[in-house]
């Protein structure tokens, strides 16, 4: 017998042996990197069907970010804010995505709500006026082209939302009473797509990317765009831009769960980081394929779908201005919505508080 014969198994059974412990290690080191939850809270997430405007929570769930800060979100489809602070209130939502007007106006008659978390810092809003009805062109300018809309039968996704608000707002800015518009409440943006398709509704005003879906789907034009910060509107327009998402929640909620709130606001605010990143775009292109993609007999659908995410990604923001969230309270106050302006310092909890820009 040679010795190699002898040594063969031996040093066979001593390498296994120490990839055995290698391995033990390897996984001992990775246990100690992530942890697992002790406790995994479960969330109730609000969800606006069908819209980009879900992007950041998808992106968190895709990415497995709730579950890193060990939490379980449970999406719910509200298809406007007032609509989501009614469940708020009986206990069936616990993070509610609004504009920050949507805070102050119910913060005004006695709601306790606090602000947590930013994603969007876009007045993200447009009206679209259908196919069929007769715009005056361009060159006649903004009041020319809001007072053809008076009489017209004008969508909004909940009469009260800040949808609808500015909606009317673009009617005051032209010099013209809003009054003698027919607003009709539509609520989640396929029934006023569909409502632009068989005239039973003349315009529409959407959010998130939805006026981008009602163009394409119905022929209509996208008549005032307040993404764009050269269109004509309120005079504090302006000045509101820097913060128009954020997520909200009951004063109850955040005060017996602060810890599950900061947890929350972590994945929201890594999940913007992400979306942001360049390298992720094609990750970014299939999460909203399979959450909201194209409506079908557009004529281009994946262009579509490429077009609304690369005007909707350079929208987010996980920072939000304060004074934004200040004009945004002047201009309810000039819509007569609230008495007087909003504290807006004492509305943001501490997440949201150390994400502030000025």
């Amino acid at each position: 017998m040679s010795l190699y014969s002898i040594a063969a198994p031996l040093l066979g059974r001593l390498l296994a042996t120490l990839s055995l412990a290698t391995l033990g290690f390897a996984a001992s080191s990775a246990y100690a990197q992530t942890p697992a939850c002790a406790k995994v809270d479960t969330i109730k997430v609000q969800e606006y069907p069908g819209l980009i405007q879900n992007l950041v929570p998808w992106a968190a769930l895709d990415q497995g970010l709730f579950q890193k800060y060990c939490l379980e979100a449970k999406m719910t489809s509200y298809p406007s804010g007032p609509a989501a602070l009614a469940a708020s209130l009986q206990g069936g939502l616990d993070f509610i995505s609004l504009a920050p007007d949507t805070v102050y106006v119910p913060v005004s008659q006695g709601f306790d709500l606090k602000i947590v978390a930013f994603m969007n810092d876009t007045v993200h809003y447009a009206l679209v006026v259908g196919k069929n009805v007769q715009l005056p062109p361009k060159s006649a300018g903004f009041e020319a082209m809001m007072k053809a809309l008076v009489g017209k039968k004008i969508g909004v996704n909940a009469l009260g939302s800040t949808t609808d608000i500015l909606a009317k707002s673009n009617f005051t800015a032209a010099g013209l009473d809003y009054t003698q518009v027919n607003w009709i409440a539509y609520g989640p943006p396929t029934a006023a797509i569909a409502g632009l398709h068989n005239g039973s509704l003349d315009g529409a005003m959407f959010f998130g990317d939805g006026m981008d879906i009602a163009a394409a789907a119905t022929g209509g034009t996208i008549a005032v765009d307040l993404r764009d910060p050269n269109t004509k509107a309120s005079a504090l327009m302006a000045s509101m831009r820097g913060s128009a998402l954020l997520w909200a929640s009951q004063g109850a909620f955040v005060r017996a769960n602060p810890d599950v709130v900061r947890r929350f606001a972590r994945a929201n605010n890594e999940a913007i980081e992400w979306i942001k990143d360049p390298k992720n775009f094609d990750a970014v292109l299939r999460i909203v394929r399979e959450k909201a993609p194209s409506p079908p007999g557009v004529a281009d659908p994946e262009g579509l779908l490429r077009q609304r995410a690369r005007n909707y990604i350079p929208q987010e923001n996980a920072r939000g201005s304060l004074r934004a969230l200040k004009a945004w309270s002047d201009w309810d106050v000039m819509m007569k919505r609230i008495p007087k302006p909003a504290d807006v310092d004492g509305l943001l909890w501490d997440t949201a508080r150390e994400m502030l820009a000025p």
